[in-house]
């Protein structure tokens, strides 16, 4: 699509959990662009049975599945908003999850959690 610019940004969600880390290192990168679309795909998995996985792993594993979706859909839900009132343009968040949930998945309960 012409006039459209997008933007990927690469970022290790296990390093920081820190707003102030998110801020610095994904909002800054993206401050100069109108965003319309908010796309959060993210997810760690080890394939391990639960007994066998340490309480580090598992505290991480946890994290990095839950925490960055909602704190970057709570940081750009009020730009997107404010975008789609004051230009009258719409705005998507869009959420990219696993159907692990719903299929039988041996040696991966935090992930499918």
């Amino acid at each position: 699509m012409q006039g459209f610019k997008s933007r990927v940004v690469v970022f290790d969600f296990s390093l920081d959990t820190r707003v102030e880390y998110y801020e610095e290192h994904i909002v800054a990168k993206v401050k100069d662009l109108d965003i319309s679309i908010l796309v959060n795909n993210v997810g760690l998995n080890q394939i391990e049975e639960l007994r066998h996985n340490s309480l580090e792993n598992c505290l991480k594993t946890t994290i990095v599945n839950i925490y960055p979706a909602t704190i970057l859909t709570a940081i750009f839900f009020p730009l997107l908003e404010a975008r789609s009132n004051k230009f009258n343009k719409r705005s998507a968040i869009i959420a990219i999850t696993s159907q692990s949930d719903m299929h039988f998945l041996p040696g991966s309960p935090l992930y499918a959690a």
